[in-house]
């Protein structure tokens, strides 16, 4: 009767034995599938954070002449380009530090626009970054102005700074994704 009973004991614990391996494999697959999906969304949401930032910041760049307030375009790409690359982590020249979440150089468009109202005309610039810096600028203008951006309507109906960002994010497993992010921001009219 001993041997009956230490032979069932034995018996169920193989079972067991068993199905640990099976609980702790089923563990691991759901901790890294919520470990992809938080780093895939956080990625996003720094981008978000950060393209807001920078373009909010750049729009702050102004300073008031004949009562009217101007967007001075070289110190608003300044400006930007500092936050973006602190807030992405990415070091002077745009590329990604050891640790950040993205995995290769931003691409962005930067519109500073001031518009003319009548009594000066002061227009803006426009920045590009693709691996290389190309400047336009952007000599007149009325109010309101429409400008279009991966095929989103903007209006400014004053001075503004409008940017469009895309920068691949790296996913789990060596992956990448490619965030994208829009942002204006206007300056108020007095």
């Amino acid at each position: 009767m001993l041997l009956a009973v230490r032979r069932k004991i034995r018996e169920e614990n193989g079972h067991i034995v068993m199905a640990l391996p099976t609980i702790v494999l089923f563990f691991a697959v759901l901790v890294s599938i919520v470990l992809i999906s938080q780093t895939v969304t956080s990625a996003d949401v720094i981008l978000a954070n950060s393209v807001k930032m920078a373009t909010e910041g750049a729009a702050l760049q102004y300073d008031v002449i004949d009562k009217e307030k101007i967007i001075i375009p070289e110190r608003a790409y300044n400006v930007f380009t500092d936050l973006l690359a602190k807030n992405l982590e990415l070091n002077n020249n745009l590329e990604p530090k050891k640790y950040s979440a993205f995995s290769g150089k931003p691409k962005f468009k930067l519109i500073v626009y001031n518009g003319n109202d009548g009594n000066r005309n002061a227009g803006g610039m426009i920045y590009e970054y693709d691996n290389r810096l190309t400047e336009s600028a952007i000599f007149d203008g009325e109010f309101p102005a429409t400008f279009y951006i991966n095929s989103k309507k903007i209006i400014l109906n004053s001075p503004g700074v409008i940017s469009a960002v895309e920068i691949p994010a790296k996913k789990m497993f060596g992956d990448t994704v490619l965030y994208k992010k829009i942002w204006f921001c206007k300056l108020p009219k007095k």
